[in-house]
């Protein structure tokens, strides 16, 4: 109860963990019990943002196999600026349309790589982070790999392919649902 003729603070409070994302509007009636007071209506707007879905894509050049491109994807829209890394190494990226960038890396070596993208916008920072194997395949040689967590794996015999190449390796979970391309892999998007 707020006594008459005096200013008080009216703290209000909106729970947001339900809301959907966009504008939500509505007000709040305040009424006296004086009659020669008016009501007040307190009216409100909220804008429920996200920080973005943020999704990595591989393409292993099929026709010469010495780089591959890393497509990345704000989904959203939401992204002021955007950083790639593989094993926290800073890639350059270039953009392809508004708000899906590509980098191409021709110096993948063999091994597990770390590949976070952190994405900042006025609705806070995002970050996703993924593994993958890169496996050296060799012609002279039997050769074998495993995705990083160690559910798919790969064995090579000598003289199945017809030159060293690297090969891209992740997990079946990981491949693009849907896609009669074998070499095209989605590597998550969050939230």
């Amino acid at each position: 109860m707020i006594p008459r003729n005096s200013r008080d603070t009216l703290n209000l409070s909106v729970i947001t963990e339900k809301m959907a994302y966009g504008f939500q509007s509505d007000s709040l009636l305040i009424q006296t019990n004086m009659p020669e007071d008016g009501d007040v209506i307190v009216r409100f707007l909220v804008e429920m943002v996200t920080t973005g879905k943020y999704s990595i894509q591989i393409v292993q050049n099929a026709a010469f196999h010495q780089y591959f491109d890393f497509m990345l994807n704000d989904s959203l829209g939401m992204a002021d600026s955007i950083a790639f890394t593989v094993d926290d190494v800073a890639k350059p990226l270039q953009s392809l349309t508004p708000y899906t960038y590509t980098a191409r890396l021709k110096d993948l070596s063999s091994g597990t790589h770390t590949l976070k993208v952190q994405s900042y916008c006025y609705a806070g920072e995002a970050e996703i982070e993924r593994q993958i194997a890169v496996i050296m395949t060799k012609t002279d040689s039997d050769w074998t790999g495993r995705s990083p967590d160690g559910i798919l794996g790969v064995f090579g015999k000598k003289a199945s392919l017809m030159m060293d190449s690297p090969l891209l390796l992740l997990d079946s979970t990981l491949c693009r649902r849907n896609s009669s391309d074998p070499v095209i892999y989605r590597l998550g998007v969050s939230g």
